[in-house]
């Protein structure tokens, strides 16, 4: 084998142990926070796709399907690992692993030497350690943030390879393939590389230097929307799932200034500057450090912004633009509700981290070794806090002590009138145990409203519910015991496991709710 060879099989060995190095901190560190129901819910669409329901026929899901992207994933996960609230973990690490490859790939790609080094080591200086405060957002279950997947390798595609017919094909399939499980990524990539390309092919038009290239990608970009349409539209028409609409409304002038402070401590979370979860001396000396990350990226965000039309690099003002663009989308909206709300714009961290090293650190390998010095003692303190992160205490799934006492008490069907108990406690259980969700209005319990559930769930024919749990320490929790009791008459039986009450009654809770039985709705399209 020569030189260049073992060289080459050397790196890749070494890649390769990094990134299961990295897979399994991140996963640790996703463990310390519970698993929920928003993560279950995805969990068992992946189970239901991995046992053959491949259109998940019957099922209404969120505004966000992942139904290309996280779902399968989840599925794999599941043939592994089997149901359980850690396949969140396990695929969340995966993502925030992948994500982070990725924005390394593109940082250094065209580098060489000392100039490859310094960009990879920006980008681990922004992303390598995740604040605590932003595990769920970044390391839990599918949300935005796995979407930058199909985004990143469509400019990965743009950036590497040549102006051939076969690259805006690709691109047009990357970002079709992206938007048929997620819709935002009309703001985080479509509209980018249309700006993007399309001022630089306009630009080189004016100057009879060519544009051509650019100008198929912006039709590129353009025919995956419809691309995508097709495939959403032809899964409605198979009998596949329902996808909820996506909300556009405008929050009002009055909301704006709290919703710039909340996107404001959103951003610095999302880089590591967390100071607003409870903090500890080592939380608060991490987050100093990751203000160098930020500050590194807004400076990267204004040149990018200034090279919009110019150079041969569609990279960095695309990747600015969408940054751009997608905080303009997210401020006036209602989406701004709480710091985990910051998942709408956690495209921000790679398309940032990205930015800052090929924008401060050229193609030549000009970087000074005081410069390196000081990038690797700021990465190697990133990775003492990826240590720290990662030996905290792990936590159960949020609902596993129900779930474990319904199961030693052969309690194996039921309702629960609060969504985060539902599907959370299914998957606690490994599916020994299915909670429904219904829902509550006043004092009578109802048929829920299609999302995240499968209508056949709620078919008395072929399911047999016959308990109502409620966790005591829900707003709700009062209202919902004397709901279910309306609706169902005394109980047979009152049972207290520490923190929940459940109510059991001797015969098929469904055969008594109130409203129309909830039924797949209609997809987008």
């Amino acid at each position: 084998m020569s030189f260049r060879w073992r060289r080459t099989a050397v790196w890749g060995a070494a890649g390769a142990a990094a990134a299961v190095l990295l897979f399994l901190a991140y996963l640790y560190q996703s463990r310390q926070v519970a698993a929920g129901s928003d993560g279950a819910s995805i969990a068992l669409q992946g189970w239901d796709l991995l046992h053959g329901n491949l259109l998940l026929h019957g099922w209404t899901v969120s505004d966000v399907s992942f139904y290309l992207t996280e779902l399968p994933q989840y599925a794999v996960v599941e043939a592994v690992r089997g149901l359980s609230p850690d396949v969140v973990h396990v695929a969340g690490a995966i993502t925030y692993t992948l994500v982070l490859l990725l924005a390394a790939g593109l940082a250094a790609a065209g580098a060489s030497g000392r100039a490859t080094l310094a960009r990879l080591l920006v980008v681990a200086l922004v992303m390598l350690a995740p604040a605590a405060g932003a595990d769920y957002t970044l390391l839990m279950s599918p949300d935005h943030y796995g979407s930058t997947v199909p985004v990143l390798l469509a400019w990965l595609a743009i950036d590497r390879l040549p102006a051939r017919w076969y690259r805006p094909v690709l691109v047009a399939l990357l970002l079709a393939w992206g938007q048929a499980s997620d819709s935002l990524i009309l703001v985080t990539g479509v509209a980018p590389i249309v700006v993007a390309a399309g001022t630089r092919a306009g630009v080189r038009f004016w100057r009879r230097d060519g544009g051509a290239a650019e100008t198929w990608l912006v039709a590129a970009a353009i025919i995956s929307t419809g691309l995508a349409r097709v495939v959403t539209t032809v899964i409605k028409h198979s009998g596949g799932y329902g996808e909820q609409p996506v909300g556009t409304a405008f929050s009002g002038l009055g909301a704006l200034p709290h919703h710039l402070v909340l996107t404001g401590q959103g951003l610095l979370t999302l880089f590591g500057a967390d100071f607003f979860s409870p903090q500890t001396a080592p939380d608060q000396a991490f987050a100093a450090l990751h203000l160098i990350g930020v500050i590194l990226v807004a400076v990267a965000l204004v040149l990018a912004l200034v090279k919009l039309g110019r150079g041969s690099d569609l990279l960095v003002p695309g990747l600015a633009v969408a940054i751009v663009l997608n905080l303009l989308t997210y401020v006036p909206s209602l989406f701004v509700q709480d710091l985990p709300s910051s998942r709408e714009i956690a495209a921000v961290l790679p398309f940032g981290a990205i930015l800052a090293a090929r924008v401060f650190v050229s193609k030549t390998p000009r970087a000074s070794r005081v410069a390196l010095a000081a990038l690797a003692a700021g990465v190697l303190v990133c990775a003492a806090e990826l240590g720290y992160q990662a030996a905290q205490p792990s936590q159960p799934g949020q609902n596993q002590s129900l779930a474990n006492w319904l199961v030693a008490h052969q309690l194996t069907a039921g309702l629960a009138p609060d969504y985060w108990m539902a599907n959370a406690t299914t998957v606690d259980s490994g599916g020994r145990v299915t909670v429904r969700q219904v829902a509550q209005s006043g004092t009578t319990l109802y048929f829920p409203e299609p999302r995240e559930l499968k209508s056949s769930w709620y078919d008395p024919d072929h399911n047999d519910p016959r308990f109502v749990a409620v966790g005591l320490n829900r707003p709700n929790a009062a209202a919902y015991l004397a709901a279910a009791t309306h609706t169902f008459g005394p109980p047979a039986e009152t049972l207290h496991p520490a923190g929940y009450t459940v109510l059991v009654w001797r015969f098929n809770l469904l055969t008594r709710l109130a409203g129309p039985q909830p039924g797949p709705q209609p997809g987008p399209g």
